[in-house]
């Protein structure tokens, strides 16, 4: 696996530095818009959900219907509106599919051999040709779909299984906490676009984030779980109607009830 990733690092290195544009641009967005979800998600809960299901729709209509824009048009603005009606069954299914991804990607990771070392020495010895740099990227990650089907048929049936099993309960346990689960799952969302964002910045940088994650993945598993639970107790604590917002009402409320009946007497 931590192959794998050298190898991505070393073919999406030399295209980001070519067009800085594309890096950069995307990168601070997508790091700008995590630290907002990350820590007021909550608060804006129907914009966001509306935002993910506009895209999700538009990805439905596009790929899964029919590929044309009005088609995909349509069923973002469908989607986004279903989004928002139905905001406790989206934010459930949102955590679900974050944690049958999260389960595919410790099944099938460990799993993904490095059978491209064509690829690689290819990407190594053209590395200084910016106009085949793009064809680079898009070669690798066709032969990394490839690999990932092979390696996601060599996953047992039963540990598939046990993947639908919690993405179920997660769903359940979402609907029935929906305050707590959207706080996570936003959390979650604005954590992994920090991560990736900072990674394009870096890979423009020439540095090597994947690489280093990859050698510690304790230590960077535990900070983005850390990140996880700042965010999500920071938003229960913090967005509107959180505990202490309501404390503070209720306190206000006390106030002016208090005042009331000194006046009264």
């Amino acid at each position: 696996m931590l192959e794998t990733i050298q190898n991505f690092e070393s073919v999406m290195g030399p295209a980001a530095r070519d067009h800085p544009l594309v890096v950069i641009g995307p990168g601070g967005a997508a790091v700008v818009a995590g630290l907002l979800i990350w820590l007021g998600g909550l608060g804006f809960r129907k914009v966001l959900l509306g935002i993910a299901g506009a895209a999700g729709g538009a990805v439905v209509g596009f790929y899964a219907i029919q590929r044309g824009t009005v088609t995909a048009a349509i069923s973002a603005v469908v989607g986004g509106a279903i989004a928002m009606l139905f905001e406790r069954v989206v934010v459930a299914l949102l955590l679900a599919v974050l944690v049958g991804t999260a389960g595919f990607v410790l099944l099938v990771g460990p799993r993904i051999s490095t059978e491209n070392e064509q690829t690689q020495a290819e990407s190594q010895e053209s590395a200084g040709y910016t106009a085949q740099s793009v064809d680079q990227v898009d070669a690798y990650l066709r032969d990394l779909k490839a690999t990932v089907r092979r390696a996601r048929s060599e996953v047992p049936v039963y540990k598939w299984l046990i993947v639908v099993l919690l993405a179920v309960i997660i769903l359940v346990g979402g609907f029935v906490f929906r305050r707590l689960a959207a706080a996570l799952c936003f959390s979650v969302l604005g954590s992994l676009l920090i991560a990736a964002g900072m990674i394009a910045l870096l890979l423009y940088k020439g540095a090597a984030p994947l690489s280093q994650a990859g050698n510690r993945p304790m230590l960077y598993t535990g900070i983005f779980a850390g990140m996880v639970a700042f965010g999500t107790i920071e938003q229960l604590l913090f967005c509107r109607g959180g505990l202490i917002r309501h404390a503070k009402k209720a306190q206000a409320e006390d106030h002016d009830a208090g005042g009331q009946k000194h006046r009264g007497d």
